[in-house]
C-alpha cells in the first residue's frame, strides 16, 4: 500500500473512532486496527495522537465549502438559500465528529472547531456579499445591524447543522427548507425589500 493510501485510511479511521468514542476512547492502537494498519505506520505519518486527531478533523470535519456566494449578486434569495442549504448539509454530514470535538476542546487543543465548522469563513463571505448587495441592489444597512445579521445567520447555521435535535423549540423550520428561511430572514435584516429580490 502506498503511503498516501495509508495516511488516508488512518485519517478516516481516526475521524470515525473519535466521533464514536471521544478523545479518551480513541487510542492509537484502536485507530490502527480500524484502518487495518499497525501503530508504527500511524506514528510514522503523524508522530502523536493529538496531531493525528487534528488532521483527521481537518480532513473529515465539515470539509470544503461546496458553494460560494457570487461576487455580483443577481438573485439574492436563490443564491443565499442555496448557500445556506449547502452549509447545513455539510455541517450535518460532520455532526457527530464536530459535536464530539466541541465537547472535548480541552483534550483537542490542536483542533479549531469553529474554523473546522467554517464559521469564520462563512462570516467573511457574508460580509463580502452584503457589500456587493449594497452596490448592486442599493441596500442601506447600518454597521451594527449588518454585524448582528451576519452573526445571527452563522449562529443559526451552526445550531441547526450541529444541534437541531437538541433545540426543537428554537429550530422550528423543516430541515429541508431551513436554508431558504434563514436566507429570507437575513436579507430582510440587511434591508433588501421584497421588490429588490
Amino acid at each position: 500500500m502506498n503511503p498516501e493510501d495509508s495516511r488516508e485510511r488512518l485519517l478516516a479511521a481516526a475521524a470515525r473512532v473519535l466521533a464514536d468514542q471521544g478523545f479518551a476512547g480513541t487510542t492509537t492502537r484502536r485507530v490502527a486496527e480500524e484502518a487495518g494498519l499497525n501503530e508504527v505506520t500511524l506514528f510514522r505519518h503523524f508522530g502523536t495522537k493529538e496531531r493525528l486527531l487534528a488532521e483527521a478533523v481537518r480532513a473529515h470535519g465539515a470539509g470544503e465549502r461546496p458553494v460560494s456566494l457570487p461576487a455580483e449578486p443577481s438573485d439574492p434569495v436563490t443564491e443565499l438559500s442555496t448557500w445556506c442549504h449547502a452549509h447545513l448539509e455539510r455541517l450535518r454530514g460532520a455532526q457527530a465528529l464536530l459535536r464530539r470535538c466541541l465537547g472535548e476542546q480541552e483534550q483537542l487543543p490542536l483542533v479549531d472547531v469553529p474554523d473546522e465548522a467554517g464559521a469564520d469563513q462563512a462570516a467573511t463571505e457574508l460580509r463580502g456579499y452584503v457589500t456587493a448587495l449594497r452596490r448592486t441592489h442599493r441596500i442601506q444597512v447600518e454597521a451594527p445591524l449588518e454585524a448582528a445579521a451576519i452573526t445571527m445567520l452563522v449562529s443559526a447555521l451552526l445550531v441547526d447543522g450541529l444541534a437541531r435535535d437538541d433545540f426543537p423549540g428554537v429550530v422550528t423550520e423543516d430541515a429541508a427548507t431551513a436554508g431558504a428561511a434563514y436566507a429570507r430572514t437575513f436579507l430582510t435584516m440587511v434591508g433588501l425589500s421584497a421588490s429588490q429580490r
